[in-house]
């Protein structure tokens, strides 16, 4: 990422001294392997490691220390979390998996194996907080069964002053170390809470459902999925309540949140959230159901793209058509300019039928759930579905050539009504599933809280648990390495040089390329600097010191790249434009040069 004074970047934020805050010694497998040997696919979905990385004890008013001690130090913590009631959460279990984003950013901490073996810098965070379901609760003696709060529907927040939180950690052979956390801030540097927004949203309420119901919080977040800005210094962030999408920098200062233009949410303006608010998204976005917001997000890797997506289609489900809808939306923004926003389309796809689940229970339509997504290129997704008692899938959406129903339904539930969709004249992405847990024993409830996703390779994605704070005896969040059944549409192979601009991309039509390729004599391969659009190539400006390029170090045998030595900064450019520099200095001159690793090497995306 690229480094920067003020505010903190987000290289900065990662590669942070910090303290060793717990390593358990449970996967004797690394992720490097799998980031230096793409294993070949073989259409057979399966788990990479014997045993997952499983997150450090991390007490609440360590990541949070605003929050009241007396509070916090009221829940269990330790082996007390293994034996605590049901409907109870522990306080040194941190809900680290809500979403996941994989820095590539190498770290040579001595404690995590040397300057020769780097690894890799992930972010994830948690939700809105601790939090029950007061109906869940009605049916446990121990709290609310034949009480006078038996009938309640809503939330309990044992914290209420929980403020969503970011880390970022590594991965190494002792398990997941965390370096550094922050927690979102209004305008005025004021924790942003965790609760509700609106009438539209779960009523909340104290402890265990009891007593009066807590004030609506205009700025609150139900913070669901995270991507880091190639700027290196913003983030983009989704959310349930509104819905909405956010930006934020490594402070955690809110910078802009963009919500639908709907009267429902006329209570949400900048005054009252204080940090910036646009109403600029489809009012349609309202009719979300509880709970079931954009709790998915794809950046593409120029940062100009966003996709948000629905964790389930939109509609009253107590109809008896929407109940079974299989229809989902997302919103497609363009984000250029991040304080000037533009949105741009709206798209749709198929989530799977419930007889597609074959393993475990039976779900029903309103059961399947999407949980996380990553941009592949040439408006392409990854995305996570899981049905929590019957498994998880992943399925690339390409809405290339999808119906942008922007002005058509930005008001209407025409597509989500209609008995048979297809009588609507709307073309839906395209889908294809790419992994399947009905391959894997007992698949069908080990992901059952997967939240998070995260590419390392065409064939190996990162996935994260989210374990709300022990709810429930959840244990503590972890992470799994997934083998996919076929390769992701990323770059494999490129042809480099420099004086005489030329660029292969065999695998790259419509999207953009660009890449670092890591190794022990350097750390970035100068970026690409060009674009395939309509399968020819598209040359900008790209600038570069001579001084400073080492002609085919670290490069595979036959290939021919210029590679930057350690302390150099990642070049970026965009096709169409004079090509974005993010550092020059005396010595500098222009060229172009088209430059890719496979993401297998480089973690590219």
């Amino acid at each position: 990422m690229k480094p920067t004074s003020s505010p903190v970047s987000v290289a900065a934020l990662a590669l942070a001294s910090a303290p060793l805050i717990h390593a358990i010694d449970v996967a004797p497998t690394t992720l490097n392997q799998y980031l230096t040997n793409d294993p070949a696919p073989n259409g057979v979905s399966k788990l990479l490691l014997d045993t997952p990385f499983v997150f450090p004890d991390h007490d609440m008013r360590k990541y949070n220390p605003f929050l009241n001690k007396s509070v916090v130090d009221a829940y269990p913590s330790g082996a007390q979390c293994d034996i605590m009631s049901n409907g109870q959460i522990c306080r040194d279990r941190p809900a680290y998996g809500s979403g996941l984003a994989y820095l590539s950013t190498p770290t040579t901490n001595s404690k995590w194996g040397g300057p020769t073996t780097p690894f890799k810098v992930f972010l994830s965070h948690t939700d809105r907080g601790p939090n029950q379901d007061c109906e869940e609760l009605a049916d446990l003696p121990e709290y609310n069964k034949g009480t006078e709060w038996e009938d309640r529907v809503g939330e309990g927040f044992p914290v209420q002053q929980f403020s969503p939180t970011v880390f970022s950690w590594v991965v190494g052979p002792g398990g997941v170390r965390v370096l550094k956390s922050f927690w979102l801030k209004d305008s005025k540097g004021h924790p942003v809470p965790g609760r509700s927004n609106t009438g539209n949203d779960d009523v909340n309420y104290p402890y265990a459902c009891r007593g009066a119901a807590l004030p609506l919080t205009p700025g609150g977040l139900d913070f669901e999925d995270i991507h880091p800005h190639p700027n290196g210094v913003h983030f983009w962030g989704s959310e349930e309540y509104s819905p909405s999408i956010f930006m934020f920098d490594a402070t955690g200062e809110i910078k802009t949140r963009l919500i639908p233009s709907s009267p429902m949410l006329a209570n949400l303006t900048t005054a009252s959230a204080n940090y910036p608010i646009t109403p600029l998204l489809p009012p349609i976005l309202t009719e979300r159901r509880q709970n079931r917001g954009f709790e998915n997000l794809a950046l593409s890797p120029s940062g100009t793209t966003l996709y948000a997506i629905l964790q389930s289609p939109i509609g009253d489900k107590s109809q008896a058509t929407m109940k079974k809808t299989r229809v989902i939306r997302a919103v497609k923004v363009d984000v250029s300019n991040p304080l000037q926003p533009q949105y741009v389309g709206m798209y749709a796809f198929l989530a799977s039928a419930p007889t597609d689940y074959t393993k475990g229970e039976k779900p029903k339509a309103t059961d399947i759930k999407y949980s996380a997504a990553q941009y592949l290129g040439n408006d392409t997704i990854l995305i996570l579905e899981r049905a929590e008692k019957a498994g998880m899938k992943l399925f690339t959406v390409d809405f290339s050539a999808a119906t942008n129903m922007k002005g058509l339904y930005d008001a209407s539930l025409a597509p989500e009504m209609a008995v048979d969709p297809s009588t609507l004249n709307i073309t839906f992405a395209k889908v294809s599933k790419v992994f399947d847990s009905d391959t894997i024993p007992n698949g069908d409830t080990y992901f059952a809280k997967t939240e998070g996703l995260a590419v390392l390779s065409p064939t190996v994605v990162a996935t994260v648990t989210d374990n709300d704070f022990g709810l429930n005896k959840g244990g503590r969040s972890q992470l799994d390495l997934l083998h996919l059944t076929s390769t992701l549409p990323f770059v494999r192979n490129v042809t480099t040089t420099i004086g005489k601009p030329k660029c292969e991309f065999p695998l790259c039509t419509g999207r953009r390329c660009y890449a670092y390729l890591p190794g022990p004599a350097h750390r970035h391969v100068a970026a690409a600097a060009c674009e395939i659009v309509g399968g020819k190539v598209a040359k900008v400006p790209f600038y570069y010191t001579v001084k400073s390029f080492v002609k085919g170090v670290g490069v595979p045998t036959g290939k021919d790249a210029w590679v930057v030595p350690a302390g150099n900064v990642r070049f970026e450019a965009t096709v169409g434009g004079e090509g974005k520099v993010l550092s020059r200095g005396k010595g500098w001159k222009a060229g172009v040069v088209c430059e890719v690793a496979r993401p297998a090497v480089c973690g590219g995306y």
